[in-house]
């Protein structure tokens, strides 16, 4: 797991506590966390921190996805070679482990985006594998943006956590 320099810094201590409570649950409850809020937030922070801890704990790193940074992945195999193609959606669909998603809903929500998302949440709430997942987006509007059937899974299966304050970046 590669950290972006920019959350290298970032340590589980920052973590809010009912997000801390949630996440030292997830093993045995199989229910991952939707954490919300507005932009610059701290979500992608926590998550990064939840990432590190995650792979402190159990000595394997964890997948960590930006979702737009993943619908390009996936939509660059389009032109390549059979044997050149990486398909990234293949492999979260198959990881057990824990899956990271941030920014969920921030991507242009085609029907490409929407049915590649169907598949990997499907997967993942039909086999009980939780994630966490980042969005600016409660839980109505990512409804709105990406579908009923995906938000109603990870309501399904996540514990979902509302960050407030302003723009961290900002202040």
């Amino acid at each position: 797991m590669k950290i972006p320099l920019q959350y290298e810094s970032a340590s589980y201590e920052e973590v809010p506590e009912d997000v801390r409570e949630h996440f030292e649950q997830i093993r045995d409850t199989r229910r991952g966390i939707y954490l919300h809020g507005e932009v610059g937030s701290g979500k992608t922070h926590i998550a990064w921190a939840l990432a590190k801890r995650w792979e402190e704990q159990t000595g394997r790193p964890p997948l960590f996805w930006n979702v737009s940074e993943l619908i390009r992945s996936i939509k660059s195999d389009f032109n390549k070679h059979p044997y050149d193609q990486e398909r990234e959606e293949e492999y979260i669909m198959q990881h057990r482990g824990l899956l990271f998603l941030d920014d969920l809903g921030a991507e242009r929500a085609t029907d490409f985006v929407a049915d590649t998302l169907y598949l990997i949440v499907n997967r993942r709430y039909e086999e009980k594998i939780p994630m966490i997942i980042t969005s600016n987006l409660d839980l109505g509007e990512l409804s709105d943006r990406v579908g009923d059937r995906i938000a109603s899974r990870i309501a399904g299966m996540s514990e979902v956590i509302e960050l407030k304050g302003g723009d961290r970046r900002i202040a």
